[in-house]
C-alpha cells in the first residue's frame, strides 16, 4: 500500500511538472505570437499609409503636368490642353 502511494505521489508531481513545462514555452509562444502579429500590424498600417500618400503625391503631380502643359500650349500659341480648359482660359485671360 505504501508503494501505491509513492508511486501515485510521484505520478502527480510527474503530471505536475509536466503541465507546467506544456505551459511555460506555450505562454511564452503565446506571448512572440501576440507581438509579432502587433508588430506586422502595426507595419501593415504604416505601409497603407505610405501607399495612400504616395498615390496622393502622385495625382498631384498629374494634376500639376496637366496645369503646366495647358499654360505652356498657351503661352505659344498652340492649345494642347483639353484636360484643363479653365486653366487656358485663366492664364490667356491675365496674360492680356
Amino acid at each position: 500500500m505504501q508503494n501505491y502511494r509513492l508511486v501515485t505521489e510521484q505520478l502527480e508531481n510527474l503530471q505536475h511538472e509536466k503541465s507546467l513545462l506544456a505551459d511555460t514555452p506555450t505562454g511564452q509562444l503565446r506571448e512572440q505570437v501576440k507581438s509579432l502579429s502587433d508588430t506586422l500590424s502595426a507595419q501593415a498600417r504604416d505601409l497603407e499609409q505610405a501607399r495612400t500618400a504616395a498615390e496622393e503625391a502622385a495625382k498631384q503631380m498629374a494634376e500639376e503636368n496637366t496645369s503646366l502643359q495647358c499654360v505652356l500650349g498657351c503661352a505659344t500659341g498652340t492649345l494642347q490642353c483639353a484636360a484643363a480648359p479653365l486653366v487656358c482660359h485663366m492664364s490667356q485671360t491675365t496674360a492680356v
